[in-house]
């Protein structure tokens, strides 16, 4: 902008300079010149003049469209001024933010280096001490060590044993206590091993006797017993009744002594308890003498005789099976069963 003014104002001076020049050498006077020259002269004035003054409209034109477009350009240029200005302090603002940024970055990772400082030097500390307590350890280790050795060497000399007798006679005593305490779980389990197969049995005979019908019921628990005569049945109730009393006392079975001809039943859930009544009552009523001590003989007896037969049934379900070994216990339980395998009675093989 500066540039065009002053361009515009350089011409405007030159113009007025030329313009000048002519004025004053249009006054001057001439005394050497004649008429002809003077008109000369006149018209060689008229038309220099006109020719200024052509000059001049011009250059005042020309500064004209100057000065517009140096107006023009200075506008254009304090627009883009403006523009910068506000590009300026846009980038300024930016620059700003970005600096603020920058430092509260800066403070952030200032705060953060410091913060690690601070945990490696908590954590050196923390080396250092493990450090320290591990030599503490080790040589506590290293004491012990010296410690058990000279009590070793001690207990040597007082009991008079060696190291590996002293171990052989403690690993002997720990032995027995480990056998002593497996024989006592061992009787635990046992003990809670039989109660509960107790309850088991119960329940399933429980649920066996709820499901099977009333008719095999029927058969399972009850046995008859064929008499020789019906004034046989006075002799076994007895005097107001101290036989059969007597007789279900000592053979837990119920005597049912109905209107049936020669006939009595005998009724018991175990068939060998069941057994051992019927053979009693048989070796009764063959020998004739009814009364309470010949009930309890005879009851001994058909026991003594039926758990001969079932541990010499339980004998034969073991050869028949191919079994060699088994708990007697077992074996006596295996011959019980045989009153279960058919309706008939226990009788010798």
């Amino acid at each position: 902008m500066s540039s065009g003014l002053s361009l515009a104002f350089m011409v405007i001076g030159l113009l007025a300079v030329v313009f000048a020049l002519i004025v004053v050498w249009r006054r001057t006077p001439n005394a050497a010149s004649t008429p002809l020259t003077q008109t000369a002269d006149h018209s060689q004035l008229d038309s220099a003049a006109s020719e200024a003054e052509h000059i001049r409209a011009r250059a005042q034109t020309e500064a004209t469209g100057i000065l517009d477009r140096a107006r023009q350009e200075a506008e254009q240029a304090a627009e883009g001024r403006r523009e910068v200005e506000e590009e300026i302090r846009a980038v300024k603002d930016e620059v700003r933010e970005l600096r603020g940024d920058l430092e509260r970055r800066e403070t952030r990772l200032a705060d953060r280096e410091q913060r690690l400082d601070e945990e490696l030097k908590r954590i050196e500390d923390r080396a250092q001490a493990l450090d320290q307590r591990k030599q503490g350890l080790d040589q506590r280790a290293t004491e012990l060590e010296r410690a058990e050795a000279e009590r070793g060497r001690e207990l040597e000399r007082v009991a008079a044993l060696t190291a590996d007798q002293a171990k052989a006679e403690l690993v002997a005593t720990i032995e027995n206590q480990a056998k002593r305490e497996a024989a006592l779980i061992v009787r635990d389990i046992e003990h809670e091993a039989r109660s509960e197969g107790e309850k088991r049995a119960r329940k399933i005979v429980t649920l066996a006797i709820q499901r099977v019908a009333t008719e095999q019921t029927s058969e399972s628990v009850v046995s008859v017993l064929h008499l020789p005569g019906d004034e046989m049945k006075g002799r076994i109730i007895g005097r107001e009744g101290r036989n059969i009393r007597a007789f279900e006392s000592v053979t837990g079975v119920n005597l049912i002594i109905d209107d049936t001809p020669e006939a009595v039943l005998l009724s018991c859930f175990d068939p060998v308890r069941r057994e051992i009544a019927r053979l009693t009552l048989e070796r009764l009523i063959t020998d004739g003498r009814i009364h309470p001590q010949r009930i309890e003989d005879a009851y001994e007896r058909g026991k003594t005789e039926i758990e001969q037969l079932c541990k010499r049934a339980g004998e034969d379900a073991l050869v028949e099976l191919g079994i060699t070994e088994m708990h007697p216990e077992l074996v006596d339980l295996l011959g019980r069963l045989r009153g279960t395998w058919s309706s008939r009675p226990i009788s010798p093989a």
